[in-house]
């Protein structure tokens, strides 16, 4: 046995018992490994989907603010007369409220087990012991020198980084009520931008995108659209109760507020081969008054709508830069549309932070077989009194065909996109500023086709993208839902944040599970300042980040024959 496990085992009698100290912890050390991988359990939450503003920490967990009784690392004077032990491995959390001006920090005090270190030993991963230390702290006191892996739910960091911060920002409150019904919903609105009609039949003049009221309120985190059935066109007054809707419990006592927006739809550019390039954008709001509702009774949505300042932005959108990439992606990847859009966020002068819920400020789409490129000037307006700033996103997404080994057909997907503040993303052409990792492989063979795997570890590895190592790579493992096979629906089962200098990582046993069906995005990340080590799960927090996904075939898990 080596002689690093003898010293964890006694120190995991150490934790265990009643008689040791931080002074007696071992301290000798062995080579790493430059590998990764953990857990047979998995749970949702964290960064699935690079389509979507997401943000948040999704750990299950509230914050305790005691610090557990007979804590081992508690060595009260030591800490700030001792030197770090550099054999420890420290990881601190904590809760920054984005919902009050002052942005207050609280720390995230982990129960016992809440994270899990492994490392490896060969093809095997070897848990290290570790326990809650200080108030938003984790610490597990001897990591052998080298390349860890990390486990919070279903995130994996792996990395050689002694300080890992996990610190999360939490804008919402965390006593949010989901009504378990749905409301009715009445709405008497004034002073609408003229309609433009997606149901008024009048085919040959009717191009989407079309009018739409969207129903918003940051403080709940809640965002729905409108569909209004009895529009028309040129409307500018809107008279209709909706279908029940599903919809948050507001408390007036508490300041719960809403807006109405209305996004209309406006020209970009002429298209090359004839028509037009439209976009819808925000340009008249209704900002309704603190309310309560229970969902007992229907809900009002009445007032007059104001117009809206309206920003400018020119747009220089390479679209044949992005789409170009379908090769790196996976080689049966074609494009399938591009999509250009914006959100509220925190004031221009911050580079992190919560990016408003939902409430789009603009969208535009491109079809697959749209143009080499778009140029034009983008008017928007923001609604938000709060997150008087922005973000956007010009995002391709590329379709794999893939099919079971029982026959089953279906399309996989994978997104490269490029996000930052508007005004950056305008100044010279838009181009992805990352590419695809090359060279994907499974335990050493080509990873792009479909394979069937036995369940167990297997190592995932691919060569640098083509214009250099990025920040980051992330690997995203999905079990596939296929009850719709025109629909599968992706599960997010684990994702694993590696540095960039590294080409391979190990996935840890029981996480492919007999009879299941995967799929496994492998994305370039670059973001200034990123790391894996540095609050690595507020990765949608960031508003200047690009990523690039290259995608394996299908993993199908054959059933258990026990």
């Amino acid at each position: 046995m080596p002689f690093w496990r003898l010293l964890l085992m006694a120190l995991f009698l150490c934790l265990t018992g009643t008689g040791c100290s931080a002074a007696e912890l071992p301290t000798a050390g062995v080579a790493g490994a430059l590998e990764a991988g953990d857990t047979s359990e998995s749970a949702p939450g964290g960064d699935t989907d690079p389509d979507a503003f997401n943000a948040g920490r999704d750990t299950g967990e509230e914050p305790n603010d005691s610090v557990p009784d007979g804590d081992p690392f508690e060595t009260e004077g030591a800490a700030d007369s001792e030197a770090p032990d550099p054999n420890a491995v420290r990881v601190t959390s904590y809760r920054r409220d984005l919902s009050t001006d002052d942005e207050e920090e609280q720390p995230w005090n982990f129960p016992p087990g809440a994270l899990e270190l492994f490392v490896l030993e060969g093809d095997s991963f070897v848990p290290i012991p570790g326990a809650p230390g200080a108030p938003g702290e984790y610490v597990f006191p001897y990591v052998p020198p080298g390349v860890y892996y990390l486990k919070d739910g279903h995130n994996i960091l792996v990395t050689a980084a002694r300080e890992v911060d996990l610190g999360f920002n939490q804008p919402l409150r965390d006593d949010i009520v989901d009504l378990d019904f749905e409301s009715s919903l009445r709405v008497s609105l004034g002073n609408l931008e003229p309609w433009h009609d997606r149901f008024s039949g009048l085919e040959g003049r009717q191009v989407p995108p079309f009018s739409d009221l969207q129903l918003v309120s940051e403080q709940l985190g809640f965002g729905t659209s409108l569909v209004l059935y009895d529009m028309f066109e040129g409307a500018t007054a809107a008279f209709e109760e909706l279908q029940p809707a599903r919809v948050p419990m507001f408390e007036k006592e508490r300041g719960d507020r809403a807006r109405v927006v209305q996004q209309s739809p406006r020209e970009l550019c002429a298209l090359p081969g004839g028509g037009v390039q439209r976009y819808l954008t925000a340009v008249r709001a209704l900002h309704l008054p603190p309310f309560s509702h229970d969902g007992s009774l229907t809900l009002d949505l009445e007032g007059r709508l104001q117009p809206l300042p309206l920003r400018e932005l020119p747009l220089d959108w390479r679209l044949s830069a992005f789409t170009s990439l379908a090769a790196d992606v996976h080689p049966d990847a074609v494009p399938a549309t591009s999509r250009f859009s914006m959100r509220p966020a925190s004031p221009e002068s911050s580079t992190e932070g919560w990016m408003g819920f939902p409430g789009e400020l603009m969208s535009l789409g491109v079809p697959h077989d749209g143009p080499d490129g778009l140029a034009g000037t983008i008017v928007y307006g923001n609604p938000s009194h709060t997150h008087t700033g922005a973000v956007a996103r010009a995002a391709t997404t590329f379709a794999v065909p893939v099919r079971t080994p029982d026959g089953m057909t279906f399309t996989l997907t994978a997104s490269t996109f490029v996000q930052d503040r508007p005004a950056r993303l305008a100044d010279g052409p838009l181009l992805p500023r990352t590419r695809p990792p090359r060279d994907l492989t499974i335990d050493g063979t080509e990873a792009y086709s479909s394979r069937t795997l036995e369940a167990g570890a297997h190592v995932i590895g691919w060569q640098p993208p083509s214009d250099g190592a990025p920040d980051v790579y992330l690997l995203r493992l999905q079990r596939l839902e296929l009850e719709d096979p025109g629909s599968p629906f992706p599960i997010p089962t684990l994702q694993l944040y590696v540095d960039g200098g590294a080409t391979s990582v190990r996935l840890p046993p029981g996480v492919l599970q007999p009879g299941a069906h995967y799929s496994l995005i492998v994305e370039s990340l670059v973001s200034e300042g990123y790391a894996v080590g540095k609050r690595p799960l507020m990765l949608n927090d960031r508003f200047s980040v690009s990523r690039a996904a290259a995608l394996c075939g299908l993993l199908s898990v054959p059933e258990s024959t026990a």
